[in-house]
Formats: structure tokens, C-alpha cells, sequence
């Protein structure tokens, strides 16, 4: 490992379950978090300002850009979730560095490795089946970016130097995700690996072991590796490019990944289309299911709750000059057009948004959303129309749009009407919350704005801005304030110019009062006097003659 690589110290935290107390390995990891934690950190919510409405078509252009960014978990991320993180805890059971069995193994395993010869099998990790599962469906409907959202919970390298006061040298990597090679063979997949692992830890495995051409000869280096390195799980995504061919044949293919799973004592997640299904087949998915953790069939959305709150998110995001309300007509024919394939809709509703502002409409309607898709997604319309007609025997012209087992389908549906009414509840509870959020802010931003329509703009601006629920209150308040000055310094500047150029003057303010004289034709004097800003001379003459005989009189009886 190069020196000048810099990595975050570990930092543990106690386990309130007994078997992950004392595993520095577990303990490094963040903590066990809720179902509403996990939805609110996977949350991405781009920014979006009213007012760039009213920005060039070209800076409209890039705005659109952010609704990509936009995402919103649904049941399926939540329970994924659920499963990466007890797959990494159940993985690191036994594999605790501090340990003697463990020790022991891993200095046998390199001495074999160094003679050229195959390491032995870990015996307690034949006592405890390592656990895996594959992500299944069809393209575009969130397996990837699902994945990488809850990777991100994650940090993927950590260093260890101290634990319990005792000095504890090493490296921890808590995921790794391949994407199976272009070549498509097992060997590509291999050399992946280790071309990840130089590129996140500096080392140099792959120019150390490219010249060993035999893939049973790299599973165990891989093992070795992900082992010295504390790897706690292998994402392998796109797996339907690997070639049956150039693997052998199925049963070749089979055997790569049931030694991947079960012998090199790290947890595998495998991630692809329907595709897929041909080299998984009925006797791996056996396997895994096997493991406790199942298989997780993705399907395309169904028209339901779920896909109404994700299309209302989404539909927030409209950079035209006159938006529109999202009505039932409008997410019928979202989801016809798209077919419940996430990103397809995403696409669908950016485009016709590009169409509307570029052709001067400024405004989406249902037969924009059709045109839209009709115009920029021809290529895909076969394989749409297939999805709209169910026929499973057009379905199985396309391989990644083949149908899944049923059975397997069904597996997780309790789950899924679990996941999904929480959804529902979270989704209320969310706005309950940000209706509290935003009645504190602006009540406390109204001890120091007196202007209510500041204040209220800018507690709007708060919320149009940032992901509030990323926030604490403090930051939220420090923002709202700092914009409702500059609104308010704004309007005093606004406000001063104005008076100089218009002369909407304060009502004793000398140059309204010359002007009013000037217009009416009347003298300066006349004026100032009747606004008790001067006094009359006259009245301050008698005044001071009255003074004056009132002292003489005074005198006078003083003397006599």
C-alpha cells in the first residue's frame, strides 16, 4: 500500500447485540439505523428555485439537469437496505482481526499463496455459510442507483491504529462494486477486481498477478486479498455481460459464482437484468435463497401509491414559465408511457420539458408527455409495447424484459405492503413535519424581520433551496436570516432611490415641502410655518416685549 494514501481512523461505537461486541470490524461501522433514518439519508432532493422559472432557455437547460439527481426510496431500497447491512455485520462474525483463530488462518493462507499453492478453506467459515443475495429485473427501474444510495451510508475505506487502547494495524474496506467486464469472461472479472482494489488503496495487485491466466487459480488470490483487506461485500453489478461462451458454459458460469459466494468467505451481492436469469439459474438461486437473505426480484412499478409519490416529487421540478398541477390524467399517462420504469419516466418528463421551452409553449400537458416520448424513445417502443400487452411470449423477444419466476415474485410480497404503507405514513408524516418546521422558523425569524412578506419569501426560499430534513433548525434559521436581510437591506435601498428620483418624500421632509410651495405657488415661508417648522417673528417679538415689561415691573417692587 502507498504511504501517501490517507484514509479516515476508525471510530467504534458500542453493539447492543452480543454477537457484534468486540469486532472492531463491526464497531467501525455506522450505527444500525431505523427505516425513517435510512429513507431520510437516501433522500436526494435537487435544488429548485421558482425564480429560475425566469431564467434564458439556455440556463433552463442546465437547471433541467438536476432532475436526474432527483431521488426518492420506494419499499424495494428500504428492505435492500435491510439486507446489505446485516449481510456486512453476519459476514465480519467471523472474521474478527483480533482473533487467534483468524490470525492463524490468514498467516497460513499467505504462506501458502507465497509457495504457490491454493489456501486451505476457513474452517469456521465452513461452520457458518456466508450470506448473498442477487438483485434481479429490468432495466431502468433503480437496482443501481437503489445500490449506490446505500453504499453512500457507508464509507468504503477505514484505518485502524488503536483499539481499547491497544495498537491495531489495518485496513478495512467495508464494500467494493465491480461492473462486469466488456470481455464478458470470468478471468475480466477477476482482474476487476484487483484493478478496484489498486485504484481505492494504491497497491499494485494487478500488475503483481495479470500474468496468471487460469480463474481458478485468481478465486483464491481474490479470497486472499479480500480477506487481508477486511472487504465486506462484493457488489458485482451487470452481470448478464458475462459470456457463457467464454466462461465454459453455464455450468462453468455456475460453479465461478457458487465458489465466489461460498468459498472465499466475503458476501456477494450480484446485480442484473432478466437477462441474467439464463446464468443464474433455478439450482444458484437455490443457493442463495439458502443463505436466509433470498433473492430480491425488481419489477416495474405498479400504478399505486408509491408511484403517485414518487411522480409527485418529481413533478415539482418544472422549470416552464407556467406550471402545472399534476392531475390523474397526467400520471396515467406518465406511467403509461414509461411502463413503470423509473427512469424512463424521469426521461420522459425531462424532454417534454426540454420541447416545451424551446418551442415557446411554456407549459407540459398530456400530449406533450406522449409527443415527447413518441419523438425521443422510438427505439424502445417495441419493447414498451410488449411491456403494455403483457404477452409473455413478446416479452421473451427482448432478454432483459424476460418474466421472473412468479414464485420468486411473490416471495417478498408481505414485505412489500409493509414497506410500502410506511412509505404511505412517511410520506404524511414528512409534510406534518415540514409544516412544523417552517411555522418555527418564521415565527422566530419574526423577532428580528418586522416585514412579514419577508419573512414568509424567505423561509420559502429555505425550503425551495435545500433538503430540510439534511439540517438541523440552526442552519435553517442562519439561512432564512441571512437571506430576509439582504431582502430587507434590499427594499431600504429600493426605497431610498425611489424617493430621491420620485420625490416621495417623509411627510416633514424639507424638498416635499419646497416642492409643494413651488407647485401651489405659494411662499416657503407660508409653508414651513403651517408644518410648525418655523415660528412667526412677530409672535416671538410681543412675546419678548412681554418678558421685558414683566421685568421691569418685577424690578420696581424689588426696590420699593
Amino acid at each position: 500500500m502507498h504511504t501517501d494514501m490517507h484514509f479516515p481512523e476508525a471510530i467504534y461505537n458500542k453493539q447492543p447485540l452480543i454477537e457484534y461486541q468486540d469486532n472492531p470490524l463491526i464497531e467501525a461501522l455506522p450505527p444500525i439505523l431505523s427505516m425513517s433514518e435510512v429513507a431520510r439519508l437516501m433522500t436526494v432532493i435537487p435544488p429548485f428555485n421558482e425564480e429560475e422559472r425566469q431564467l434564458s432557455n439556455e440556463l433552463r437547460f442546465h437547471c433541467l439537469q438536476r432532475t436526474f439527481d432527483y431521488f426518492q426510496p420506494f419499499e424495494a431500497h428500504l428492505a435492500l437496505e435491510r439486507k446489505i447491512s446485516a449481510i456486512i455485520r453476519q459476514g465480519y462474525i467471523n472474521r474478527n482481526p483480533l482473533d487467534r483463530d483468524h490470525a492463524i488462518y490468514m498467516n497460513k493462507s499467505y504462506q501458502a499463496l507465497m509457495q504457490g499453492k491454493m489456501p486451505e478453506l476457513d474452517q469456521a467459515n465452513k461452520k457458518r455459510r456466508v450470506q448473498g443475495f442477487s438483485i434481479i429485473g429490468v432495466s431502468g427501474i433503480g437496482k443501481s442507483t437503489g445500490i449506490e444510495r446505500v453504499l453512500n451510508i457507508y464509507p468504503q475505506v477505514l484505518r485502524h491504529s488503536k483499539y481499547n487502547e491497544k495498537s491495531l494495524v489495518l485496513t478495512q474496506v467495508p464494500w467494493l462494486k465491480l461492473e462486469c467486464p466488456s470481455d464478458g469472461s470470468t478471468k475480466g472479472l477477476c482482474n476487476a477486481f484487483f484493478m478496484e482494489m489498486d485504484k481505492l488503496l494504491g497497491t499494485e495487485y494487478f500488475a503483481r498477478h495479470q500474468g496468471k491466466t487460469a480463474t481458478n487459480t485468481l478465486l483464491p488470490l481474490m479470497g486472499h486479498i479480500a480477506r487481508a483487506n477486511n472487504l465486506g461485500v462484493l457488489i458485482v453489478d451487470e452481470i448478464q455481460h458475462l459470456s457463457l461462451q467464454k466462461s465454459g458454459g453455464k455450468e462453468n458460469m455456475l460453479n465461478f459464482f457458487v465458489t465466489l459466494v461460498n468459498t472465499i468467505g466475503i458476501p456477494v451481492i450480484l446485480i442484473g437484468t432478466n437477462k441474467a436469469f439464463d446464468i443464474l439459474n433455478g439450482e444458484f438461486r437455490q443457493a442463495l435463497r439458502g443463505t436466509g437473505q433470498g433473492n430480491s426480484p425488481w419489477q416495474r412499478m405498479e400504478r399505486n401509491k408509491t408511484w403517485d409519490l414518487l411522480m409527485t416529487g418529481l413533478w415539482e421540478y418544472q422549470w416552464t414559465k407556467h406550471p402545472v398541477k399534476l392531475d390523474d390524467e397526467l400520471k396515467k399517462i406518465l406511467y403509461d408511457e414509461s411502463q413503470g420504469i423509473l427512469d424512463l419516466a424521469k426521461k420522459i418528463f425531462y424532454l417534454s420539458q426540454m420541447d416545451a421551452i424551446f418551442k415557446g409553449t411554456e407549459k407540459l400537458n398530456g400530449e406533450m408527455l406522449r409527443s415527447s416520448a413518441r419523438n425521443y424513445l422510438k427505439l424502445l417502443k417495441p419493447m414498451l409495447d410488449a411491456l403494455r400487452s403483457g404477452d409473455k411470449e413478446k416479452l421473451r423477444k427482448y432478454e432483459d424484459l424476460k418474466p421472473v419466476d412468479f414464485d420468486e415474485y411473490v416471495e417478498g410480497l408481505k414485505e412489500r405492503i409493509f414497506l410500502e404503507n410506511f412509505m404511505e405514513y412517511e410520506a404524511e408524516k414528512s409534510k406534518e413535519t415540514e409544516q412544523d418546521l417552517r411555522r418555527m422558523l418564521v415565527a422566530k425569524l419574526a423577532e428580528k424581520i418586522r416585514d412579514s412578506k419577508i419573512v414568509q419569501d424567505s423561509v420559502k426560499t429555505v425550503f425551495n433551496t435545500l433538503n430540510v430534513t439534511n439540517y438541523d433548525f440552526q442552519h435553517l434559521y442562519d439561512n432564512a436570516l441571512q437571506i430576509a436581510e439582504e431582502k430587507a437591506n434590499k427594499k431600504m435601498l429600493q426605497k431610498k432611490k425611489s424617493k430621491t428620483k420620485g420625490g416621495n418624500y417623509e411627510q416633514n421632509d424639507l424638498r416635499r415641502l419646497l416642492e409643494e410651495s413651488i407647485k401651489n405657488q405659494r411662499s416657503v415661508y407660508d409653508v414651513l410655518n403651517e408644518n410648525d417648522l418655523i415660528g412667526c417673528p412677530y409672535e416671538d417679538f410681543e412675546v419678548l416685549k412681554e418678558n421685558k415689561q414683566l421685568n421691569e415691573d418685577v424690578a420696581i417692587k424689588v426696590v420699593e
